[in-house]
This record gives structure tokens, C-alpha cells and sequence, in this order.
């Protein structure tokens, strides 16, 4: 096996001290003064040498592991799993790490999760997935509040700090899409066993609220992991034409892909006859037969107040919680 380079391996090529490697390469706190050049020659040494820095070590030492812990869950949409690209991007940016920790709908193995990450030296974590509702099972019991997490979206958790995409606005934004074209009937296709999940409930209520009677909410009743095909399909024929909706919004993207083309087999023009609006802003939608109008949880200031926000928590002496909400975006296509 070969030997793995040590920082006295580098100083002695570079020809510096051990305490100066360790200040340019981030395992020492040392007063140590450095120059930019022996900065940028020990750094491509350490690469030539393939240096891998001992976050153990630097942990026990009191340093910054630099590393941050998110927790997702192995089934959520793809919106989730952007959302931990855009928080990997932009800690990388402020030179952090990060580690994932993953369960699915079992908050006593999200909680073992947590454990481990922290196990690794993680200086905190970013829990992308707490809304749920499981018999015997309470956030509660396993999760206690600490500076060193940082939830995103809802519920808010006495205790910790939040991150949430403001269902409130992305309402408003379809109920003015909407209006903006004169529709009068508008349907909202749900999944009743998704209604549990905070996320969704959510955006339902908000629809709700903002428009009124004039919102007929119509179930899905395909238990498919997909949305597309029979069930859109069925839900157009029996529910949307007979009743004259003239406004469709979806749950997702891909459920409004499939009511778009079930609209579109039966003759009728998107969005003329029939606009759909979907959620999430999935990579497909701007190639969809009629381009998608969705909206964008907005990701981008999502990542960043979150990762913003432990980084702030982390530093502070005195810890007190916070709420941030996040605008989303209406993306405007040619369906709505």
C-alpha cells in the first residue's frame, strides 16, 4: 500500500516548515506567516503528492473540519436532489465540503444519520427532509434543537432554524398567471396519499386560500410512482373536459406533462382551451410539446441562506433560531 504523504513529507520538498504547511493546507491556527508564492507551491505540491488532510485530527485539534452534513431523503423528488447540488456549489465556493446522509420515510434511521455525520467531524448539517407524518414516529423523539442544524422548509420545529420557499408567493404567482388569461374553472390535481407531506399539503392549502371556490381540487387516484399516463389520462377524460375546466395546475412537472398530452390527444389547444401550470421546473419542461409554465422553488437562494445561515449559527455565542422565506420564480412558458 502506499504510503500516504504526511505535511512533513511536503515541507521537506517545498523546503518550509511543518507549521507553515500546515497553516497554507488548513490544519494549524499558527500565527505563522506565509508568502503567496510558497502558498501556491506548497498547495501543488500537496496535489502532486495526492495529500489528503486529516479532518479527525484537525477536529480533535479544535479546528474547522470544513465540512458540511446534509440529510435527504433516498426518495425524494428531484427537486430535492438539485437543491443538494446547489448547496454542495455553493459551499464549495466558501471552501467547505460536503457529506451526505441518507433514510427513507423513518425518522429514527434520519436520526442514526445525524449521528453519523457528526461521527465524521461535520461542523453542521443541512436536513433537506422533516415533513413527515408516520405513525409512532415524532421528529421530537429523535431530533433535539441545536446551532448545529439548519432545516429547510416546513414545518417550523420550535428550536431550529428554517429555510422555507414561500408557498404563499409561488400562490400568488399561479392565481395572477391564471387570472391573467381569464379563467374561470380551474382545476388543482392532488394525490391523496402525498397529502401528508407538510411540502405538499402546503401548496394546496395556499391554492386553496387564494382562489377561492373557484378551485376545484380533483384526486389522482394512480398509486404509480409516475404521474404520467393512466392516471392523467383518466383524470382528463372523466373530470377536466366533462366539467369545462379551462386552468389545470399540477403537483409536478411530470404530472402536468401528462395532462398537457391527454389534453392534446383529445383535440383540445394548450393553453387556449386548457392552460397547465406544473411545479418544480424540472430540466424537461422547456421541451415539453407545449413548453411547460412551472414554478421554481428557487434553489439557487435556498443553497445559500441555508448554508449562510449554519455558517452564522456556528460562529454566534449566543444561539437563537431563525425563519427565512424564499421567494420561488413562475416560469412563464407558452402553457399558461
Amino acid at each position: 500500500m502506499t504510503k500516504k504523504a504526511t505535511l512533513t513529507d511536503i515541507a521537506r520538498v517545498v523546503g518550509v516548515s511543518r507549521a507553515a504547511v500546515g497553516k497554507v493546507l488548513g490544519t494549524s491556527n499558527s500565527n505563522i506567516r506565509v508568502s503567496e508564492e510558497k502558498c501556491k507551491l506548497i498547495r501543488k505540491v500537496a496535489r502532486e503528492m495526492n495529500y489528503v488532510p486529516n479532518v479527525v485530527a484537525r477536529v480533535l485539534a479544535g479546528q474547522s473540519a470544513k465540512m458540511i452534513g446534509i440529510l435527504v431523503d433516498t426518495g425524494a423528488p428531484a427537486v430535492v436532489n438539485r437543491r443538494v447540488r446547489k448547496i454542495e456549489r455553493y459551499a464549495g465556493t466558501l471552501g467547505y465540503r460536503v457529506l451526505v446522509g441518507e433514510a427513507h420515510d423513518n425518522i429514527e434511521q434520519f436520526a442514526k444519520s445525524l449521528q453519523h455525520l457528526r461521527q465524521y467531524g461535520v461542523d453542521g448539517v443541512i436536513c433537506l427532509s422533516h415533513d413527515y407524518n408516520i405513525p409512532n414516529q415524532t421528529f421530537e423523539q429523535y431530533f433535539e434543537p441545536s446551532k448545529d442544524i439548519v432545516m429547510v422548509g416546513g414545518p417550523v420545529r420550535n428550536g431550529f432554524s428554517h429555510v422555507i420557499p414561500d408557498m404563499t408567493n409561488a400562490a400568488d404567482q399561479i392565481y395572477n398567471c391564471i387570472k391573467a388569461r381569464g379563467c374561470r374553472r380551474v382545476a388543482m390535481i392532488t394525490r391523496k396519499t402525498e397529502e401528508a407531506y407538510y411540502s405538499i399539503s402546503m401548496r394546496s392549502a395556499e391554492l386553496k386560500n387564494k382562489f377561492g371556490d373557484s378551485l376545484i381540487a380533483l384526486e389522482l387516484q394512480s398509486e404509480s410512482t409516475s404521474d404520467r399516463g393512466e392516471g392523467s389520462a383518466r383524470i382528463v377524460k372523466e373530470k377536466v373536459l366533462p366539467q369545462n375546466f379551462d386552468a389545470v395546475i399540477c403537483r409536478t412537472d411530470i404530472m402536468a406533462l401528462g395532462v398537457e398530452s391527454a389534453l392534446l390527444a383529445a383535440g383540445k389547444r394548450v393553453p387556449e382551451d386548457v392552460a397547465v401550470i406544473g411545479f418544480d421546473n424540472d430540466d424537461f419542461t422547456p421541451y415539453a410539446a407545449v413548453p411547460l409554465t412551472t414554478i421554481d422553488q428557487n434553489n439557487d437562494d435556498v443553497a445559500k441562506e441555508a448554508v449562510d445561515m449554519l455558517l452564522k449559527q456556528l460562529s454566534c455565542k449566543d444561539f437563537e433560531p431563525e425563519v427565512k422565506y424564499v421567494n420561488p420564480k413562475l416560469i412563464k412558458r407558452e402553457s399558461c
